[in-house]
This record gives C-alpha cells, sequence and structure tokens, in this order.
C-alpha cells in the first residue's frame, strides 16, 4: 500500500529530525568521553560506573539512530508505515511516537503476547 506524497514528505521530515536529534546527542556523549579521557585518573568506582552507564546509553542510541535511517531507507523503498505483518497501515500517532516501527499496535500486542505464553518459556 503506497503512502500519499503529502504524508511521505510529513513522516521524512519527521524521521530526519529524529534522526539528526539521536545523532547530535551520541556526538555529544562522544565529546563528553573524549574530554574525560583527557584528564584520565579516576577518583571513584563511581566515576567507573558512570562512565560504564554513559557507554550503555552511547550504544542504545546508536541502535535508534540504526533503526531510524533503516526506517528512512524502508521509506525511500515505499515499505515505510505499513505493518510486516497484516500489511495494514500503522496509524500516524504510532510512527509519532515508534519512528521506526515495523508493526501495526494490534500484531506488536499479539507477537508479546505469543513471547508471553508459557509455550515460550
Amino acid at each position: 500500500m503506497a503512502i500519499s506524497q503529502t504524508r511521505r514528505k510529513a513522516l521524512k521530515s519527521m524521521l530526519e529530525t529524529r534522526r539528526d536529534e539521536v545523532q547530535s546527542q551520541i556526538d555529544s556523549l562522544m565529546i563528553q568521553r573524549r574530554r574525560r579521557d583527557d584528564r584520565r585518573g579516576y577518583d571513584s568506582d563511581l566515576e567507573l560506573i558512570q562512565e560504564d552507564i554513559e557507554f550503555a546509553l552511547m550504544q542504545m542510541k546508536a541502535g535508534t539512530l540504526e533503526r531510524l535511517i533503516n526506517a528512512l531507507n524502508r521509506l525511500e523503498q515505499d515499505a515505510y508505515g505499513n505493518c510486516y505483518e497484516c500489511h495494514g497501515e500503522i496509524a500516524e500517532a504510532r510512527l509519532i511516537a515508534l519512528p521506526f516501527a515495523t508493526k501495526c499496535k494490534e500484531c506488536e500486542e499479539k507477537r508479546v503476547r505469543r513471547e508471553r505464553s508459557p509455550l515460550f518459556s
């Protein structure tokens, strides 16, 4: 199911804005890390823990950035905004909240229920 040009432009703008925001956050984390590395010498275990947390945050942001880039690629290939399961349109509110969503709310809820099922334990 192809999306309208108006919706495509709005979605592309939203994805690019989110991508740029996440990239900026990653860049900021990298700068902070370099500054800390320049003044190396940890005063406490707390600083080591803080560095581990920041590294984990950077990894999460990088994963989000990758999913946003994939979403932009799907948009260019007319594969964005439609559910991988039922092929219906993913609600715009869902895409705004979770721009890299690949399933509609109903299909995602079914997936979660399947994973929580005792058969999968």
